[in-house]
């Protein structure tokens, strides 16, 4: 079901012509926890878009020790460390959203769907999706993801973004294997939670000059 037409903006995602002006972009915390008792990690995200290049998303994450064992794409990764973004690039096109999940070993889970249940490897839509580039610090673990526009007009059909474009998103922190599994997320989850494939309660990214 496609969601409903949004006007207010959730968060504004600038628009640059230089890649690097992302160093210069504040990073948004993960506010909240689901699902159990254990602390979610302090976790941030930043995001720009870059003219005729793609989107560059920024992750970190203060876990000291963050567990990595799968390395290949589509990998189960969410039971590693995990940090994520979810996003329908154009929702007046119901091709649904896509999911990129990563963890410290820079495999990513990258799916697209209208839902949980029915969800398909961009890879067997011939698609390769994009690498993130993960490091590790003294306090926890770094990603960097750079989308090309090419991989999300070879999804939707178009990738032509300008001020005023919006897309229905989430970004999220997990580890369902660990010792102390944590969930948390960037935008709410609603009122009864299950998980996090509910895109019903994505927020709205707009994009506006830089």
């Amino acid at each position: 079901m496609a969601q409903q037409s949004k006007t207010q903006p959730d968060l504004l995602i600038p628009i640059f012509d230089d890649p690097k002006k992302i160093n210069e972009i504040p990073f948004v915390r993960l506010p909240y926890q689901w699902f159990t008792d254990h602390p979610v990690p302090d976790t941030f995200f930043r995001m720009i878009y870059v003219t005729e290049t793609g989107f560059i998303l920024n992750m970190k994450s203060n876990e000291p020790n963050p567990l990595a064992r799968y390395t290949q794409t589509d990998d189960p990764v969410y039971t590693d460390s995990c940090m994520e973004f979810f996003a329908d690039f154009f929702p007046v096109s119901q091709e649904g959203y896509i999911n990129f999940e990563m963890n410290p070993n820079g495999a990513i889970l990258c799916q697209l769907g209208p839902g949980r249940s029915k969800r398909s490897p961009v890879r067997k839509l011939g698609i390769e999706p994009p690498k993130p580039v993960v490091s590790l610090t003294a306090e926890g673990w770094n990603l960097s993801l750079m989308i090309p526009l090419a991989f999300i007009n070879d999804i939707y059909g178009r990738s032509d973004f300008g001020a005023g474009s919006q897309i229905y998103a989430n970004f999220y922190k997990c580890g369902d294997d660990l010792p102390e599994p944590h969930f948390g997320s960037w935008h709410h989850l609603g009122d009864k939670p299950t998980n996090f494939h509910q895109p019903e309660t994505f927020g709205v990214l707009e994009l506006v000059i830089g």
